[in-house]
């Protein structure tokens, strides 16, 4: 297995208590951004060319 220096994404959960569960969700969000090449291993970011 490979070590990241920065992590690939995010998983985000909730759940509304309040309301038994009106609202929620289980997202998995990717770090990436148009337009910027991310090295994960390194954690080092450039513009794309």
């Amino acid at each position: 297995m490979m070590k990241m220096s920065l992590q690939i994404g995010v998983n985000i959960e909730a759940y509304s208590i309040e309301d038994n569960g009106n609202l929620q969700f289980n997202v998995y969000i990717y770090n990436v951004q148009d337009g910027i090449v991310i090295d994960y291993k390194t954690g080092e970011s450039k513009l794309k060319n």
